[in-house]
Order: C-alpha cells, then sequence, then structure tokens
C-alpha cells in the first residue's frame, strides 16, 4: 500500500507506518453494509465526549418490526434498506448541524445505529431521519406496498399478521458528564430507553436525561 526509497529518513517511515495503522484501525472497523464506522470508534467518540466534559446527546436509533421485514422482503431488500437508513442518519445530521458541525454517526450492527451530537441537535436529527426514511422505504418495496403502509408477515412466535412498514424508532439520552459512570452503565439505560421508545408505538421518539 505504501513504500520509500532509500535513503528514507526514519521520522518519515515511521510517520507513514503511523498512518497506515490507523487507516487499517479506521477501516477495519467499518460495518460492511453501510460504511459507517463501529463498535471501537462509537466507544472513542463517546470516551472523548466524555472527557471534554460538556453535556452532549447520543441517538440510538433502530427500526421497527425490521424481523419480519427482513424475513418477508428477503436479505437483499433488507440490505437496501440499511444502507439506505445508515445515509439518512448520515445525511440527517449534516442537514442538520452542517458538515462542520462534529456530529458522529456509527452503525453498532443490523438495524441498530448511533449518533453522537450536541443536544440541541439531538431532536432535530432523528425527526429528519424519520422524515428521509420514508423514502427509503418506499424505493425499497415499490409503491404499492409503500402505500398499503403494511405487510403480511410472521412473528416471533410463527403467526401470521400484518405488520405497519419499517419506521425509525429512538432514544434520545442527553449525556451531563459529571453524573458519567461507565459505557457498560450507559449502554444498559440506553438499551432499556430504546425499549421503551418502542413500547410506545412504532417511530417513538423517547428523550431522557443521565
Amino acid at each position: 500500500d505504501d513504500y520509500l526509497a532509500k535513503p528514507f529518513d526514519p521520522r518519515e517511515l515511521r510517520a507513514r507506518v503511523s498512518a497506515l495503522l490507523r487507516l487499517v484501525e479506521r477501516e477495519g472497523d467499518r460495518n460492511p453494509t453501510s460504511g459507517l464506522p463501529g463498535g471501537h470508534a462509537i466507544e472513542k467518540e463517546i470516551a472523548r465526549r466524555v472527557a471534554k466534559a460538556d453535556p452532549f446527546a447520543v441517538c440510538y436509533l433502530d427500526l421497527d418490526n425490521f424481523k419480519a421485514f427482513a424475513d418477508t422482503f428477503g436479505f437483499a431488500t433488507a440490505d437496501i434498506v440499511i444502507r439506505g437508513l445508515g445515509a439518512a442518519i448520515r445525511d440527517s445530521a449534516y442537514a442538520v448541524a452542517g458538515e462542520g458541525g462534529g456530529d458522529f454517526v456509527g452503525h453498532i450492527g443490523g438495524d441498530d445505529f448511533i449518533v453522537v451530537t450536541t443536544q440541541p441537535h439531538a431532536e432535530a436529527i432523528v425527526n429528519e431521519c424519520a422524515r428521509r426514511f420514508r423514502d427509503v422505504i418506499a424505493r425499497a418495496v415499490g409503491d404499492e406496498a409503500a402505500m398499503s403502509g403494511s405487510f403480511t408477515g410472521v412473528d416471533r412466535d410463527g403467526h401470521i399478521k400484518r405488520f405497519p412498514l419499517a419506521r425509525v424508532s429512538a432514544a434520545v439520552m442527553n449525556v451531563c458528564p459529571e453524573n458519567w459512570v461507565n459505557l457498560a452503565h450507559f449502554g444498559m439505560m440506553a438499551a432499556d430507553a430504546k425499549r421503551r421508545a418502542k413500547q410506545l408505538g412504532a417511530g417513538s421518539i423517547l428523550v431522557e436525561s443521565v
């Protein structure tokens, strides 16, 4: 991937090697479907925000009824939707905060995504993402299915039923660094908040302060 012609400066060699190692670490952590950074990069970004000691927000987003959706429409369509959701989240963050806003968008895996942003921007980003995602679903399943707003699928117990088309639910966690415990503790609170958001109904947004 790189080379140096002899004679070379050892300082340049060290700089080149360090740059390549950073590139390998960054690219190896990217989700292959969305192209967004994954778990290690997410942990580093949250730790960086906590260390700055300024309040920030973490938006934890996923799709309602996505397992039934993927089982019904197939893995190829499911991948299209995941890629589209990743793009919608990234574009929403840029639209709200601007490309220089410093927001971080990551992909935990499956249909779970993270946005680390400022508290004033968090809800606007989630709402903009939900709006953009409606177009993603329409392109993926076609106009007829999109207009009906639902599909027939099989639930986790094996029963055939009607499901609403996948929509974005989110938990917005407004973080005060002074109250920070550790990442594992925060992860449990965020997962619980997302679960309660989904219980409120498809496309719900729950906002909490921690």
